[in-house]
């Protein structure tokens, strides 16, 4: 009886806080329901992971006074030795088991999916808690290859988040060259700003490059050259959505991506304080892909909701055409049939997303993105797994190559954009 009660006190509570919270997204942001269900997990995981960070970093000391509740196994060398760095891992796999759950459980369709990735969100943090600590009983050797898996399927996320920021650039240049062609005054003088400024800040960023990575300047100047020659190539008007505020931004982009790269490279002799630099940085641009992510796929979902709605009205003409449309029978609903019938439809319409795969591919990504926030706040698992001291942060020779070849990627899926249009021109002139 009191387990009972305890159970629904605290789904009440954890219900009431998030129909709060998405009150307040929607009068302030206006997204629907199905974006605030989004956020939430991607709120849920930077603030999961943010306080994994402050006690690695900051409160490290007081370890030792709670050894003995741990009680890490001699597999991990006792004392301690879960924890440290091993301990982002730990709860990078804790993440990735509960979004794994939510996957396995998006796949019964229907309402029980619904309640599932909708509701229980105490019960959520509680399972995340307990599996991190269950994690804390698992030897290091098993995290060792987990960084390995996460090292490959980090470094796809990155790919597709290059092509993510290289359609944000198209839309934001896209968007503001309509703004300016209605007559909006002053987006003419926003657009000079933001291309000078762009630019600017690419070609600081690579000045810098030079005078802090003077051992290693050919890669930097290989990055000016893809700069140079992708904008001379955007001049060329191949891709009629170019402009110099994509360009722009995607040179800034390839020029942070270098100082990222470099600044992991051994001989760097800054290497340990950059680190805060590459994740706050890198924090920031991953929420930007995943705000992205969230609101195109829901301009998607409408589209195809408008496309479905266009099919039946067509089927219902056709049927009258042919004369085959059967007379509907006129019967005088009462007030509770009617609220009924409301409520029939509107259960009808909140089950649509859940008869699609769009949450399952949702939450395979979301355990993606918990393996490579991981990677980036362990330079691509440079530390030893051990490692317990805020100072644990080593350049990575891994770290290195994988952004080097990030990117020049991003230089080369931007070239890519603007010379498809003039390879293949009957294709592009069908879109």
């Amino acid at each position: 009886m009191c387990l009972s009660i305890a159970t629904d006190a605290i789904c009440c509570a954890g219900s009431s806080f998030c129909s709060i919270a998405c009150c307040c997204c929607q009068n302030m942001f206006g997204t629907s329901f199905k974006e605030q269900i989004k956020i939430a997990y991607i709120f849920m995981n930077t603030i999961v992971m943010g306080i994994t960070v402050l006690v690695l970093y900051y409160i490290q000391s007081s370890y030792s006074n709670y050894v003995k509740y741990i009680g890490c196994p001699i597999q991990t060398g006792g004392s301690d030795y879960c924890l440290g760095v091993s301990g982002v891992y730990r709860m990078s796999f804790s993440l990735a088991c509960i979004y794994f759950v939510l996957m396995f459980c998006m796949l019964f369709r229907g309402r029980f999916a619904k309640e599932i990735n909708e509701g229980l969100w105490i019960i959520k943090i509680g399972l995340i808690i307990g599996i991190f600590y269950t994690s804390l009983y698992i030897p290091n050797s098993f995290f060792e290859t987990y960084v390995e898996i996460c090292i490959v399927f980090s470094s796809l996320y990155l790919l597709f988040q290059i092509v993510m920021f290289i359609d944000i650039f198209y839309m934001w240049a896209e968007n503001w060259v309509a703004q300016y062609q209605q007559g909006i005054e002053g987006m003419g003088l926003a657009m000079v700003i933001a291309s000078i400024s762009t630019f600017a800040g690419a070609f600081t960023l690579i000045v810098y490059n030079y005078i802090w990575f003077s051992s290693n300047q050919i890669i930097v100047t290989i990055t000016l050259i893809m700069i140079a020659v992708m904008t001379i190539i955007q001049l060329q008007g191949y891709n009629q959505s170019g402009s110099l505020i994509t360009s722009g931004s995607v040179a800034l982009y390839m020029s942070f991506q270098c100082y990222s790269a470099l600044s992991s490279w051994p001989n760097f002799y800054d290497s340990k304080n950059a680190i805060i630099t590459q994740m706050i940085v890198g924090l920031l641009l991953n929420l930007i892909a995943l705000t992205y992510m969230i609101f195109a796929t829901q301009d998607h979902s409408q589209q195809q909701l408008q496309l479905l709605e266009s099919k039946k009205d067509k089927q219902q003409d056709k049927q009258q055409l042919n004369g085959t449309e059967v007379q509907p029978i006129e019967i005088e609903l009462t007030y509770d049939q009617k609220i009924r019938e409301a409520r029939a439809l509107l259960e009808k319409d909140e089950l649509l997303p859940y008869q699609s795969n769009q949450y399952v591919v949702f939450h395979i990504l979301m355990i993606i993105i918990s393996m490579y926030l991981a990677m980036m706040i362990t330079n691509w698992g440079a530390p030893n797994i051990t490692a317990q001291t805020k100072d644990a942060y080593q350049p990575s020779n891994i770290s290195y190559v994988i952004k080097i070849i990030m990117c020049w990627s991003s230089g080369l899926v931007y070239i890519w954009t603007l010379v498809a249009p003039r390879l293949f021109p009957d294709r592009f002139t069908q879109q």
